[in-house]
């Protein structure tokens, strides 16, 4: 079964703090259509992105103003998510997802070459309201989506809340200005305990509850518009002892974007 072919790739691979990603979704592209030529589930792309900015290198300013500033309003992002093993991807995910927003988009799920023939997934994700929609797209995948009732709120966090959950920790957390994909981007770092990752993430949370995880290093990247263009999530899998660390980048920055449930 799908569920259990995710299952063996383990925790840690497919933990993705904020938004609880693997329930939420975005889009390869407006129109898309998978490896088998059926069409995708529709997530609209036709909205105008909205451009960061780019002051120069050296351009100094607040990221708690700018965090502020750009509040908790929906937006949409572009992303694209590595799960590392020891410094080898694991897992993939890229596509388009609506933040603050109940309706969040589709997500493509690749494993990575570190990752069997046997155990390795390629899916697509979608979650309009509360539900989630998947279909296996894998070479023996059967190609139909299956609907899963999710309980508890359905509206995506933003990655923005474990910069927030940075600053608390003092201006240590403050590590200065350093460019991200050409984008000059203030750099935040430092460990979180499981206590407060369950104040802005329940899914993360539950999943460190069940790992025994106390802690676990964040590294987050805010540009001048207030958006989080890069976010790195680092700890110790148990009971591998392997190192993990979980990357997102965003960009193409624009409106909530319009998500339908797939037929």
């Amino acid at each position: 079964m799908l569920i259990e072919r995710r299952a063996r790739l383990g925790a840690a691979a497919l933990l993705v703090a904020g938004a609880a990603v693997l329930s939420g979704c975005a889009a390869p592209g407006q129109g898309a259509t998978t490896s088998d030529g059926a069409p995708a589930a529709t997530v609209a792309t036709s909205a105008p992105a909205v451009a960061s900015p780019s002051p120069s290198a050296t351009e100094a300013f607040d990221v708690a103003e700018v965090l502020k500033a750009a509040g908790t309003a929906p937006y949409s992002a572009q992303v694209e998510i590595s799960a590392t093993m020891d410094n080898q991807v694991a897992q993939t995910m890229t596509g388009r997802l609506n933040f603050n927003s109940p309706d969040k988009g589709m997500l493509r799920v690749r494993s990575g070459d570190v990752v069997p023939q046997d155990r390795a997934v390629d899916m697509e994700v979608v979650r309009v309201g509360g539900t989630t929609y998947t279909r296996d797209l894998s070479k023996n995948g059967d190609r139909t989506w299956q609907q899963t009732a999710v309980g508890g709120s359905s509206t995506a966090g933003d990655y923005a809340l474990f910069a927030q959950l940075l600053l608390q920790g003092g201006p240590g957390a403050r590590k200065g200005i350093e460019q991200q994909g050409g984008v000059p981007a203030h750099h935040l770092s430092g460990r979180l305990t499981t206590d407060q990752v369950g104040t802005v993430d329940q899914e993360t949370y539950k999943t460190l509850l069940a790992m025994n995880s106390k802690q676990m290093t964040y590294d987050v990247w805010v540009d001048a518009k207030g958006h989080v263009i890069r976010f790195e999530q680092s700890f110790t899998a148990a009971p591998s002892m392997k190192k993990a660390r979980n990357i997102v980048v965003l960009s193409d920055f624009g409106p909530t974007v319009p998500v339908r449930a797939p037929k």
